[in-house]
């Protein structure tokens, strides 16, 4: 077997789906309590303050396979448990994504016209990865921010990077506040549903390089 644990980002949802994965299931609660033995965390920062906070807390003891699922993750991949069951007893991802909704984007948001255009997307980018990117650049995410990534990859990059970008949703990075980065969609202060959330699903790729 695979070693391998299932990181699930729980707000309200109902987690009982995960019974039969309990062998290997971390889950963080932001919402009201849950029967489940979880780990509570403040409501901030969507799901990906939750991945960042688990890749942190445990960067020097990670599984080598680790599954980051939002509360019900379903609704974008309805074959989840095929690919769990066969990640556990044979297959090795480096990197996949898990939602069969896989879109096509660009740093100006043309390529998503039922999207509202997010404001400094660029910028984000620019704070996470210390240069701008090329305008001009097209690529392919998958909606919902669910995925698996192997211990390896997530260790391409050091510790303080995974620190500094979770910082971003903790609200310690005043620059981010500056930026609107921590409003909602309405333009509001919101450290429990910031804009950048939005920005983190399609930046995961870059984070892991694939």
């Amino acid at each position: 077997m695979n070693n391998i644990k299932i990181i699930i980002s729980r707000y309200h949802e109902d987690v009982s789906w995960s019974e039969k994965y309990s062998d290997y299931r971390v889950i963080y609660n932001k919402g009201n309590n849950i029967e489940q033995n979880c780990i509570t965390l403040p409501n901030i920062g969507r799901e990906s303050h939750t991945y960042l906070y688990h890749i942190v807390e445990n960067y020097n003891n990670l599984a080598d396979y680790n599954v980051f699922l939002q509360g019900f993750p379903y609704d974008h991949k309805p074959d989840l448990d095929y690919i769990l069951l066969d990640l556990i007893f044979n297959n090795k991802y480096s990197f996949k994504w898990l939602s069969n909704w896989s879109i096509e984007t660009d740093f100006e948001y043309i390529r998503e016209p039922y999207r509202i255009p997010y404001v400094n997307f660029k910028e984000m980018y620019k704070k996470l990865f210390d240069v701008y990117p090329d305008p001009h650049t097209s690529f392919i995410f998958h909606a919902n921010g669910q995925f698996v990534v192997s211990k390896e990859k997530i260790h391409e990059r050091p510790l303080e990077f995974y620190k500094k970008y979770l910082n971003f949703f903790e609200g310690k990075d005043q620059e981010i506040f500056n930026l609107g980065l921590m409003n909602n969609i309405k333009g509001e202060n919101s450290l429990s549903d910031p804009i950048m959330g939005h920005h983190a699903e399609r930046l995961w790729g870059f984070v892991f390089n694939v």
